[in-house]
């Protein structure tokens, strides 16, 4: 039976030149509940910028970047850009479409610290990984950025019920075609008490991005270092 890191893993690409909708195809967002185009998700951007307070020049880096579909909008206006990710092959192919990024094979637990950034980020991540693994990616997203760290598109567990309803309604054989590759869901409370035993404020708001589906069902967070 595949797992998700199986199925990421084998993503790659189907030709040789990577447009920016291939980069986010490539990532999975061009399913009719995952729909981020060149429309929406740079708008959204734009916010989230305000949020980490992101400067001209600023570095960013992004964990589990995969084909690096998020980082192409920060690379277009100029700013160094880099990424990790459990999939060599789409590793390969954000290398290829932004190749003056710094990009590494490596999962959330492990990708390399050494080298600081101004912000540390992670867009779509954390419905593949749990509560324990998230903490343990936060604490080396911390060590790794100078300025911030944020994560976005987290399944919300208060809304969990009624976002596997919807899956079921919507996809035929849900349960069937999605067995062992269930979603892994955060609690807002959780994670800002986890925080502030760290010392550290962080600010939570609901997931809005219009023709986005499962925005409904997401929260962002973002902790300023």
């Amino acid at each position: 039976m595949k797992n998700w890191n199986d199925i990421w893993k084998g993503r790659k690409a189907e030709h040789g030149k990577l447009e920016y909708t291939d980069l986010l195809a490539l990532n999975g967002y061009d399913m009719a509940q995952s729909n981020l185009n060149p429309t929406n998700l740079p708008a959204a951007q734009e916010l989230y910028a305000k949020e980490i307070g992101l400067e001209r020049g600023d570095d960013i880096y992004e964990v589990a970047c995969g084909a690096g579909a998020f980082m192409h909008y920060w690379s277009t206006l100029g700013h160094p850009v880099g990424g990790s990710d459990i999939s060599a092959s789409l590793i390969d192919c954000a290398a290829a479409a932004l190749p003056h990024g710094d990009w590494a094979v490596a999962d959330a637990e492990t990708f390399p610290v050494g080298r600081r950034w101004d912000h540390v980020t992670s867009f779509g991540l954390c419905m593949y990984i749990s509560p324990e693994t998230l903490k343990t990616m936060i604490g080396r997203m911390i060590m790794k950025a100078r300025r911030s760290i944020s994560i976005y598109d987290i399944p919300d567990l208060s809304k969990k019920a009624q976002c596997e309803d919807e899956r079921r309604r919507l996809i035929p054989d849900y349960d069937e075609k999605y067995q062992g590759l269930g979603h892994h869901y955060h609690s807002k409370e959780e994670l800002t008490a986890w925080f502030e035993g760290l010392g550290l404020n962080c600010k939570i708001w609901d997931q809005e991005i219009p023709g986005y589906e499962n925005a409904k069902w997401r929260f962002n967070l973002v902790v300023t270092i």
